[in-house]
Parts: C-alpha cells; sequence; structure tokens
C-alpha cells in the first residue's frame, strides 16, 4: 500500500493534516522528526514525506541536525509546512530571522500560479500562518512560490521539494485542501486506502489473533469504545464481554443509552458495574482538576480489574484506541496509558481501531450499523462531569449539572442545532451568587453554557445563538433545576481559552 509519512515537529494540526491525506484515498502515517532513510525504506511504498508545523525554532548558531538529510536522496516529493519549511531552507543555506510583525492568523497571500502545488488554486488566497520569521537568502536555484506582507517570501519550491510558511491543512486558509490534494498527486500514489477493507481485514485478523479465547472491553458511551465492540462481536459473537463501568459521573441516562442499543440493537450483552458511591467517596474534598483525573483513573483501573475477575477468564482487552491516542506514548517519552488504563493491566491488548482518526472511526460506525446517535455524540472527557464542576464534586452538584446540561442539549436538539455546533455543554461554575426567592435573599449555583462552532477543535468561535433561544434556556434552568439562580453564556474563543472549562 502507498503511504506518505509526516514527520512529527510537534504540530498541533498533525492529525487534521494526516486525516485530509486520507480523505484523498491515501494511507498516512506519523513518525518522529528522527526518523531515518533506512526506517522510511524499510516502510516500503513510502511515496512522500511531509515535514511537520511545530512549536520550535531553527537554532543556525548550532547547526544541528533537524531532520535526516539523506531523506532528500529518496528522490520523492518532500513538503516542509510552517517549522518544516524553515528546517529545508535551513539545510539549502537560508537564513532564518525573526520579524516584528508576528504573523499568527489569517493573511492575505499571493501565490504562483506555475507551481503545481497551486493548481486550481487562485493567485491570491487567505493563509493561516503561526510563524513569526522570514527565510531569506541562500536558497541558490529554488522558486519563490507564494509572498505575505512582512513575512515576504511565505512558499518555495525546487524540482521534488516544496516548502509553506503557512498551513494548508486547517481550515482557516482557502483552498487547502486542493493543496494536498495536489500534493498527494505529485507523490503519485495509487489511492488503495479503503474502509471497507479494512473492517474485513480487521474481522479476519481479530478472529486469527483470538481464537476460541475471550476479550473483555469497557464501553465508556462514547463512539470509539462502541465501534470497537461491534468489530469485536462480528468477528467472535460471545466470546466478547463488555463491560459499563457506572462512575456516577456520566451524562443523564448514560446507563440506559449504552444497555438499550447494544443489548437491543446488536445482541450484545452488556454487565453493568455500579460503582457510583466508591467514586464519590474517593473525590471527597478534591477541588483541583489533575487530582481528580489520577484518582478517577486509579479507581476505574481497580473497579475493571475486579469485574473482569468476577466475570471470569480473559485472555484479552478490546480497547477503542485510536491512531492519535498512541502516538504520542511512542516517541513522547511519556508511559503509555491507554483509555485510562495501564498497559501492564494483565491482558494482552487488542487495538483495531489504532490505525483510525476520529473521522474514520465514525465512517467505519455507519457502515457496521451504528446509529447516528451514538456516531453524532458530544465528546465527552474520560473524567465524566468531574471535570465540568468547578471545585469539589458532590452528589448534588452533579445532579444539577445534569438536569442543566440536559435541558440545553434538549433545547439546542428542538431547535434543529445539534449539527450545526460542534461541542455544547454546561458548567457548573464555583460561584454562589445571591438573588432572591419567595422575597428572601438567597444563595444559589452559577451555570456557564458552551457551545462552540469549528471545523478541526483547533480554533473554535462561540456558537452565536439567537438572544430568544439563550432566554428560553436560562429560563427553564433557573425554574426547574434546584440551585441555580443564574445562566452566563461563555463568549470566549479557543485560543486563548480552551473548549473545556478544565
Amino acid at each position: 500500500m502507498d503511504k506518505i509519512v509526516i514527520l512529527d515537529y510537534g504540530s498541533q494540526y498533525n492529525e487534521i493534516l494526516l486525516r485530509k491525506i486520507r480523505e484523498n484515498g491515501v494511507y498516512s502515517l506519523l513518525l518522529p522528526k528522527g526518523t531515518t532513510k533506512e526506517e522510511i525504506e524499510d516502510l516500503h511504498h513510502v511515496k512522500g514525506i511531509i515535514l511537520s508545523g511545530g512549536p520550535d525554532v531553527i537554532d543556525q548558531s548550532q547547526q544541528k541536525e533537524v531532520f535526516d538529510e539523506r531523506l532528500l536522496e529518496l528522490n520523492i516529493p518532500i513538503l516542509g509546512i510552517c517549522y518544516g519549511m524553515e528546517a529545508l531552507a535551513n539545510r539549502f543555506g537560508a537564513k532564518i530571522e525573526s520579524i516584528r510583525d508576528r504573523e499568527y492568523d489569517k493573511h492575505v497571500i499571493r501565490v504562483n500560479k506555475n507551481c503545481p502545488l497551486f493548481l486550481d488554486v487562485p493567485e491570491e488566497i487567505v493563509a493561516y500562518m503561526t510563524k513569526n520569521d522570514r527565510v531569506s537568502g541562500g536558497l541558490e536555484g529554488f522558486t519563490q512560490i507564494a509572498e505575505s506582507g512582512s513575512s515576504g517570501m511565505v512558499g518555495f519550491a525546487k524540482d521534488y521539494v516544496f516548502g509553506l510558511l503557512f498551513h494548508p491543512e486547517v481550515a482557516a486558509t482557502d483552498y487547502g485542501d486542493v493543496m494536498i490534494r495536489n500534493f498527494v498527486n505529485l507523490c503519485d500514489c495509487e489511492g488503495n486506502w479503503d474502509l471497507d477493507a479494512f473492517i474485513e481485514n480487521k474481522i479476519k485478523g481479530i478472529k486469527k489473533v483470538v481464537g476460541d479465547e475471550r476479550v473483555i472491553l469497557g464501553l465508556s458511551g462514547g463512539v470509539d469504545s462502541a465501534v470497537a465492540a461491534l468489530l469485536f462481536h462480528r468477528a467472535i459473537g460471545d466470546n466478547l464481554t463488555c463491560v459499563f463501568v457506572e462512575t456516577g459521573l456520566h451524562r443523564y441516562n448514560e446507563y440506559n443509552v449504552i444497555l438499550g442499543r447494544f443489548e437491543k440493537n446488536f445482541d450484545i450483552k452488556v454487565n453493568v458495574c455500579d460503582e457510583g458511591e466508591l467514586f464519590l467517596s474517593r473525590l471527597k474534598g478534591i477541588v483541583d482538576p489533575e487530582k481528580k483525573r489520577q484518582v478517577i483513573s486509579k479507581t476505574f483501573i481497580e473497579v475493571f480489574k475486579k469485574e473482569a475477575e468476577k466475570l471470569g477468564h480473559f485472555k484479552f482487552l478490546g480497547q477503542g484506541t485510536l491512531y492519535t491516542d498512541i502516538r504520542e506514548s511512542k516517541w513522547g517519552g511519556k508511559s503509555k496509558v491507554i483509555r485510562g488504563l495501564p498497559e501492564d493491566i494483565g491482558f494482552e491488548i487488542i487495538e483495531p481501531l489504532k490505525q483510525l482518526t476520529k473521522e474514520e472511526v465514525r465512517i467505519v460506525g455507519r457502515k457496521l450499523g451504528l446509529d447516528e446517535e451514538i456516531i453524532n455524540r458530544q465528546p465527552f472527557p474520560f473524567p465524566g462531569l468531574a471535570i465540568r464542576i468547578i471545585g469539589e464534586v458532590t452528589l448534588v452538584k452533579l445532579e444539577i449539572l445534569r438536569e442543566a446540561n440536559e435541558i440545553l442539549s434538549n433545547e439546542i436538539r428542538k431547535a434543529g442545532l445539534n449539527r450545526e455546533i460542534y461541542q455544547y455543554f454546561c458548567v457548573l461554575t464555583n460561584i454562589d451568587s445571591v438573588g432572591v426567592e419567595q422575597n428572601e435573599k438567597i444563595y444559589y449555583h452559577t451555570v456557564a453554557i458552551r457551545a462552540v462552532t469549528s471545523q478541526d477543535g483547533i480554533n473554535a468561535d462561540f456558537y452565536h445563538f439567537d438572544i430568544d433561544f439563550l432566554d428560553r434556556v436560562a429560563t427553564r434552568i433557573v425554574n426547574e433545576v434546584r440551585g441555580v439562580n443564574r445562566v452566563v453564556y461563555d463568549i470566549t474563543r479557543k485560543p486563548p481559552s480552551t473548549i473545556e472549562y478544565q
């Protein structure tokens, strides 16, 4: 199978770039920035290389090698993006210097229409830039293919080597998808990355590895574990055992959503382990979000292992781990943790989705018959509502947040906005504000609503609700949820904020 390799310099947009290439029918994979020529050759059928962006700067005084320069001897197309362009420019003798006017945002650039990267791209476009450096001089034999305001040259090319100081992979760059398609075409790849074949091969592979042994899998309520469960069930049937750990930190009615769909629609029995009281007792008095995460993860491992022992012998643990979940553990210098469980949990781990991006998992889910409500469920953090409650987690606060969030979700669905908004949820702030009830002064909780639009989750804008909608939601929350007397709407973009609060 033909491949395009992305060398990882730490860009926050790497997953998007990976997905964009695969959408052109070509398998792409992320590898560490220090990957050598021999390692690329050992992969076979690598038809192109991309040096990703990243937060580092080129230190010309040190003259250290930032990539294996022998990659240029492979004579396949190489594209440097942002930091990757600077790395290439430095290799060919250019000067990298900081500029006064930082270009972190969308800027107008002009492109050279004669460059094959810009086939079907207008001469003037808006592109997203994240660097405050200028590349100048020393690029003998190279052609300038793009320029921008204070940065001057923001693109160069020579033979099969290309550099762009902006990000074609992000939605904020006009015609970025076209540029990526053009690069894929330059790599002369056979477009044989096919998810139907992926499903068929994975089912065969699971059967071969598992044989007559048993697999245990933890269902979380999210799309990843759901799709993994369907793949395992197609392969080994009743030799799959699914477990849902009720932490008490889930969304409204999560228990019934899981049981109903899997037992009714797919004839997959789900074992429910209700340990909500245990989780809540261990979270008592904890306000730091990282400590909450640690306590929840440790307790989850303990509960899951105990439940597995009760249900019998299992040789394998099935996981809905995605490609981007495991990438950091391979070369990020961190211990490997898979979906809240450590690698040494005592089972052999099978991760059938580890080649896939999030969007590819959704596509596979549809092909396996998973309903759209699960496929399009709102992202939900592993620690659950514990990190959407600022401060200590209590049973009362959990019920308040669940009810408020359900009102918001119902009103969004009723208004037909659920496909339009990228992510939405309520947060229980650590603010008690003064109010009036039955002519008496009261101090109740403040609920914040968070709703954002985004194409990739990297940049996000707050959703511009109609004021009547916000009025309706706020009125329902303060009237129907005991303990809340104030609702606020968060209108902060990402960056500088994040989507989640903790």
